[in-house]
């Protein structure tokens, strides 16, 4: 004897709850104020990164053990690939 985990004419289960965190991920995803532009590895344990919150912008370095303010970013700064296609 088989079960079927889909009732008739509706999508399987995992489909609807694949399409609830989906909806709530996108919701949450908005509402986010802090992120991590970009980063790059300087290797051994070392980066640098853009983070952004809300509208300001911060230059950070860290290692290890540490982390810190490098500079405050203006809005007017932004990375190499949006200077680029400015040109």
């Amino acid at each position: 004897m088989t079960v079927s985990l889909v009732a008739p004419n509706s999508q399987p289960w995992w489909r609807a709850w694949l399409d609830r965190w989906a909806e709530w991920n996108e919701r949450r995803a908005r509402t986010r104020r802090l992120h991590v532009a970009e980063s790059v590895s300087l290797g051994e344990k070392r980066f640098v990164a853009v983070v952004q919150f809300e509208s300001q912008r911060f230059l950070i370095g860290g290692t290890g053990t540490s982390l810190r303010l490098l500079a405050e970013l203006k809005s007017d700064e932004g990375t190499n690939s949006e200077r680029s296609e400015g040109k």
